[in-house]
């Protein structure tokens, strides 16, 4: 009897070797798929800030385009292209740590009505 019990034990810690290994896979999987930036409205301008680490300063481009705003950049290890779409004018970009902080002035005005 007590064999039957020892085997159940087993097949438990297998089955759950077997869960924590999928579970930790999922989660890396999950990280990877999130996008490396993010995005506050600070008013009357926007900042963006972008994970780079490892992507030395002279390596990345900030790009206007006409619907929203490109990063490139590439080190020794790692690539970026992101595509942010927002429209305004680029102010500033400022990378510290492997942070890309860039400040995008809110394009539009208010039009009044008649």
């Amino acid at each position: 009897m007590s064999d039957i019990f020892e085997i159940l034990n087993q097949i438990e810690r297998e089955v759950e070797k077997i869960l924590n290994t999928a579970l930790l896979k999922t989660s890396a999987i999950i990280q990877s798929v999130r996008e490396p930036w993010e995005l506050y409205d600070r008013g009357d301008h926007y900042e963006i800030i972008i994970e780079a680490p490892g992507i030395p300063k002279e390596q990345i481009e900030v790009i206007e385009e006409p619907s929203g705003i490109r990063v490139i950049g590439s080190g020794e290890h790692r690539r970026i292209n992101v595509y942010i779409p927002i429209s305004g004018r680029v102010e500033r970009a400022k990378y510290n740590n492997g942070l890309l902080s860039i400040t995008v002035k809110k394009q539009g005005r208010k039009i009044q009505i008649e």
